[in-house]
């Protein structure tokens, strides 16, 4: 048969010649020098008469790819591919007020919280935010990290992050010295300096010095965690010498900075000793490689021990479908978006995900608010929201979400904080839970999938070191539309491409990637 220009198959009749006249043709243009051939077309097809005789004539080793095989690209993985652990905690950074009733605001945090405490995650973390939707229910972490305490007893339980320019350090250090008294040494901190002007009327002359005020601040409170005194003015202008109480359970927390994507403030964490929390609001997995080497590097001209820990905000809705994933999460995720649309205005550089395609990279503002319609606005929400479903949040099935995690894994990362409560229904997300631990388990599992067999098309590239494929354009779109198999494609010597037209987007792509020759 042959697929026929209607895309209905037809019968042929194949003679002796016809082969032997096409044999010569491959001769002349491919070449005779022997490899490793992936036969994917079904040998009712004609050209199968190519990837079986023409090869096996010329020494080819030729690898027949099963017919159940034969649409699989990759293999839905059951673990990780990679060694590597990663730890996976809770995060809190809610847009609204949440479940009607008395508390409900709170109810996923508390029920999360609980779950997360058996469950073997590392930790739940809040936020420090004011004055505004986005984040609303979190104006205080030490408040809401004390209700967790008394409900928890082996998770971690950390600020993410206290705004220590809008504080006292010492009232700070008084905070959490109690908190960690009432969770028996649980507590973390990660620090920020701020960034939106409002947030500022607690302590308006700290803001243009905010980030120098946040690390003499975690200076002092490091002096206080450890029980030293330091020098104030009291009420009548005198310095004095204090110390707090009641003194914390842990010699020292562990201490995160907080960085929306400056290399700058990855670097001073480094320098410091600190650990490093970040998110992918406007950063990809190329930037965040680059900063982590970065925050490495000055951990070790600092002379400090160990590579540190990254940890990785991730909006998540992990359940047993991708597709019913995408479904529930489109809506809420798109009005959590829209909550947050008149931050991105004050502040259009902490939200990179939401610059308009159309305008200039010059643009320093990255958008002008002043132009958006209605459909603009929906179109945005769209386009964002497509963005952290596919390349930037924690969505879908467990298998799905695999591949992002061995992502992050590869770049350095160590710790996923999942953002669990942007809008889908509390019970829903709930409901959600165990697959997100299921996910946390393939992370973390033995890496069995070779005893299991993986005959995908992706694992045959790999396994088999093929040097030769052919099939059609559509075929090989579907092929690198996986990262791994592209990353199988572009190994190959020889890719030949036919039976239907080819794209020229697709041929791009190709010509770009294939290490070898691409014939069509």
């Amino acid at each position: 048969f042959t697929s026929g220009s209607t895309g209905r198959p037809k019968g042929v009749m194949v003679r002796h010649r016809n082969v032997a006249n096409f044999f010569t043709g491959m001769d002349q243009r491919i070449g005779t020098k022997p490899g490793v051939w992936l036969a994917v077309t079904s040998v009712s097809f004609d050209i199968s008469v190519l990837e079986i005789f023409w090869t096996l004539t010329r020494g080819f080793e030729v690898v027949i790819q099963g017919e159940s095989d034969r649409a699989s690209i990759a293999r839905a993985p059951t673990v990780s591919a990679l060694k590597e652990p990663m730890d996976f905690s809770l995060f809190y950074f809610a847009a609204g007020q949440g479940s009607a009733g008395v508390g409900g605001a709170y109810r996923l945090l508390l029920e999360g919280a609980k779950f997360a405490d058996i469950h073997d995650f590392s930790a739940v973390w809040t936020p420090e935010r004011h004055f505004h939707e986005f984040g609303g229910p979190y104006p205080n972490p030490a408040v809401t990290t004390a209700a967790l305490a008394t409900i928890t007893s082996r998770v971690a339980l950390r600020a993410g992050s206290v705004v220590l320019p809008l504080h006292n350090p010492l009232r700070v250090a008084e905070d959490w010295s109690v908190i960690d008294q009432l969770s028996g040494g649980r507590v973390g901190l990660s620090f920020a300096s701020g960034w939106h002007a409002d947030d500022f009327a607690f302590m308006p002359q700290n803001y243009e010095r905010r980030r120098e005020v946040m690390l003499e601040s975690i200076e002092t409170i490091t002096k206080l965690w450890r029980g030293e005194k330091i020098e104030t003015v009291n009420g009548q202008g005198k310095t004095i010498s204090v110390s707090v109480l009641p003194r914390p359970v842990q010699a020292k927390p562990p201490m995160w900075i907080a960085s929306a994507g400056s290399v700058d403030t990855f670097k001073v964490a480094g320098r410091i000793g600190a650990n490093v929390l970040t998110n992918m609001l406007g950063q990809d997995l190329d930037d965040l490689r680059n900063k982590f080497a970065a925050y490495r590097e000055a951990r070790r001209e600092a002379g400090h021990e160990g590579p540190g820990s990254v940890t990785v905000m991730l909006h998540t809705f992990v359940c047993e479908d991708t597709e019913k994933a995408r479904e529930l999460a489109r809506e809420p995720f798109c009005n959590y978006l829209k909550s947050s649309f008149d931050l991105i205005k004050v502040a259009p550089s902490m939200f990179p995900a939401f610059r308009q395609p159309s305008l200039n990279d010059g643009d320093a503002k990255g958008f002008d608010a002043g132009r958006f319609t209605a459909d603009d606005m929906a179109a945005l929400m769209e386009h964002a929201f497509d963005r952290y479903f596919e390349t930037a949040g924690l969505f879908g099935s467990p298998s799905k979400a695999l591949a992002m995690i061995d992502r992050l894994k590869a770049i350095g990362a160590n710790e996923v904080a999942c953002l669990i409560d942007f809008g889908i229904d509390t019970d829903i997300v709930l409901e959600s839970l165990p697959y997100l631990d299921q996910l946390r388990q393939m992370s973390n599992g033995a890496n069995d999938q070779a005893d299991e067999g993986d005959y995908s098309i992706a694992a045959q590239l790999r396994d088999r070191n093929v040097t030769h494929l052919q099939c059609t354009p559509s075929h090989a779109r579907m092929i690198v539309s996986d990262a791994e198999g592209l990353a199988g494609v572009a190994r190959l010597e020889r890719l030949l491409l036919g039976g239907e037209a080819l794209p020229p987007d697709l041929a791009e792509l190709l010509a770009s990637k294939v290490r070898g020759e691409v014939h069509n």
